[in-house]
């Protein structure tokens, strides 16, 4: 590549030069242009006001004339970035210039008044030139419709004038050379048509406020308790990102893996303080994701960790807000077990089961409650496992305008740990809906020894 200054010395040469050949093209026909040139994009559309969305292109010539083409020596190092051409936005688009030199500017070394150093680009040659990101070479700020294309000066030789240079007399050449009159072909190779590139400017993240409703029910004794529903405070509520639970090795995340999440203090997390609202925790503005909500007792030990997934598809990142609920349940003797609500229309209907019962004992107790501003009837029916025994298959409560709760109570005979089956029957205004759950079952350390299975059964 020579320098500027010795093109402007060599401009009155190289003007009369391509006249010359101009004319003698014209008079034997436009010859074919001795190397192909393509681009070809990593995708359509990139974000232009993003730094992580590289603009990455490849820039292919190759040799399809099926024969060896000549031109002067170096050519693959010149900086091929620097003959894109990029024209837009919008109709009347102006031309783009590269951070790193002026487009449409020759790099070719110009041809001396005496011999020229070539080399030989064989039959079926080809070079790719991979540019990462176009933005460290052109000015984008803006989004729109761009053309990109590429066009670069090129000069062939005559190969049957190219002549072999020995320089220190071994019998070899050592590099080849031609008389600046073999020039054949002094034009740009252009790549065609022009590849159409779509910037835009990325969404918003969408953001939306986390509340996180944390309550408690607890149970008297009997098939239909007395229930009652308090706000669940002085708890730790967290938040953790799906993403970091994932590389801390933790592949699933459910009730039985939030204690162990919870416990892991490599997996960061944000921490949310109580509102003025007793049981009511808040997170502000987090960014559109999959998370986890697991709340732990800051004063107790007697439950374990409570948890409940956000998806990124929640509608709730739309509306702004996510309302969560996590429920504790507590039956008589103070047994803790975490929940989970189903809501169902009509007049709405709030139903609340066990996510799974801890065993440590022979018996456990099962509780549901139910909570409507309506009038519904409900019919539950539990299915143990084989080996459980219930004290009821089923059991009926009128719910009207309140709370109201049903306890089955399941003794172990010869337990099969396995999930307990549970089926719905309801009716509103004299429409019948049903429902089928399961609740899974937990054993404590000691039982599951005794038992001879893991601590979540068979």
């Amino acid at each position: 590549m020579r320098r500027l200054k010795n093109l402007q010395q060599m401009l009155p040469a190289l003007i009369l030069l391509t006249a010359v050949l101009l004319l003698t093209q014209e008079a034997a026909g436009q010859p074919s242009p001795p190397l192909k040139a393509s681009l070809a994009f990593s995708k359509a559309s990139f974000k232009v006001d993003d730094p992580a969305d590289k603009i990455g292109v490849i820039i292919t010539l190759q040799n399809t004339t099926g024969q060896d083409v000549w031109t002067e020596a170096g050519f693959e190092d010149k900086r091929f970035q620097l003959f894109l051409l990029i024209k837009g936005p919008g109709e009347e688009g102006r031309l783009i210039v590269p951070n790193t030199g002026t487009a449409g500017v020759s790099q070719t070394p110009l041809v001396p008044p005496s011999r020229v150093k070539v080399q030989r680009l064989a039959a079926g040659w080809f070079i790719n030139v991979p540019i990462d990101d176009l933005k460290s070479y052109f000015t984008l700020t803006e989004p729109g419709v761009y053309e990109v294309w590429f066009s670069m000066p090129f000069v062939r030789y005559d190969g049957l004038r190219v002549e072999p240079v020995d320089s220190n007399s071994d019998g070899t050449a050592d590099y080849y050379q031609a008389p600046p009159e073999a020039v054949i072909w002094f034009e740009p190779i252009t790549s065609a048509p022009a590849f159409v590139l779509t910037l835009v400017k990325s969404t918003p993240a969408k953001t939306a406020d986390i509340r996180v409703q944390c309550t408690e029910f607890v149970f008297g004794e009997g098939s239909r308790p007395p229930v009652t529903k308090q706000p669940l405070t002085l708890a730790e509520v967290r938040l953790y990102q799906a993403s970091e639970i994932a590389a801390a090795g933790i592949s699933t995340i459910n009730n039985k893996t939030y204690p162990a999440i919870a416990a892991n203090s490599t997996i960061t997390y944000r921490l949310a303080a109580e509102t003025a609202t007793p049981g009511l925790y808040g997170f502000k503005r987090i960014d559109q994701g999959d998370y986890v909500v697991i709340v732990s007792p800051s004063t107790s030990t007697a439950y374990r960790g409570i948890g409940q997934s956000i998806l990124a598809n929640n509608r709730g990142w739309d509306a702004g807000e996510i309302v969560v609920d996590m429920i504790l349940m507590t039956t008589k003797g103070g047994k803790k077990t975490p929940g989970k609500s189903t809501r169902v229309t009509g007049s709405e209907l709030i139903m609340v089961q066990p996510e799974y019962v801890e065993w440590d004992s022979a018996e456990q107790f099962y509780p549901f409650a139910f909570e409507t501003a309506d009038t519904w009837e409900v019919d539950v029916a539990l299915t143990p496992p084989p080996g459980f025994a219930a004290d009821n298959k089923s059991l009926k409560e009128t719910v009207t305008s309140g709370l109201k709760a049903l306890q089955f109570k399941l003794t172990d005979v010869a337990a099969n740990w396995k999930p307990t089956k549970v089926k719905y029957k309801l009716k509103y205004n004299k429409k019948a809906q049903e429902f089928d759950d399961e609740i899974g079952v937990r054993l404590s350390k000691d039982l599951a020894k005794k038992k001879g299975v893991g601590i979540w059964g068979e």
